[in-house]
């Protein structure tokens, strides 16, 4: 087996690069997916099946649910190469971000609505959605505090005005306290 030497510079531009085609933001979509998937092959070897599927008893299911076949991905090679010294440690480390396509679907994943095609815009619809809820909620309260209001505090100030101007006028007013509502 040929050993390939990496420089750290390079091991972590490749592992950046993992990380982002592997976030759980970016698998929400198919192509995300098949990104990942064809990027995380050769890496299955660095995970334990039997974690993996504690974390996520469905793994399997839902990679078959979401067109990730054994071409693509291929697990039954998982943990196959977690003790083989220090080369694939590094590889190991490297790819730990292809964790996230195997939690996909488990609550520990991040990611939910996978087959919605929509991704983190429903999330924001949603965001703008409650906004203007509240909004509308807020504009109606400030209505009826106002308004509802406004009737009984525009006559009492209309009286109180007429009493004002015939006390200036020297007409008899009626000795009574102005109570404002």
């Amino acid at each position: 087996e040929k050993v390939v030497t990496y420089e750290t510079s390079e091991l972590q531009l490749i592992s950046e690069v993992i990380t982002t085609v592997c976030s759980t933001g970016n698998l929400g979509n198919k192509h995300g997916l098949d990104e990942c998937a064809s990027l995380c092959n050769d890496a299955m070897c660095c995970f334990d099946r039997e974690q993996i599927e504690f974390l996520n008893p469905n793994v399997d299911l839902i990679l078959e649910l979401e067109g990730i076949t054994a071409e693509k991905l291929d697990t039954s090679t998982m943990g196959t190469c977690i003790d083989e010294g220090k080369h694939r440690e590094h590889f190991c480390q490297v790819h730990a971000s292809c964790k996230n396509i195997l939690l996909l679907g488990s609550h520990y994943s991040g990611t939910d609505n996978l087959n919605d095609g929509v991704g983190d815009s429903a999330s924001s619809g949603n965001y703008v959605v409650f906004g203007l809820f509240v909004a509308m909620i807020v504009v109606l309260t400030v209505y009826m505090l106002v308004f509802q209001r406004a009737g009984p505090v525009h006559a009492e100030v209309s009286r109180v005005r007429r009493e004002i101007n015939a006390a200036r006028e020297g007409t008899a007013t009626r000795d009574e306290m102005v109570e404002f509502v």
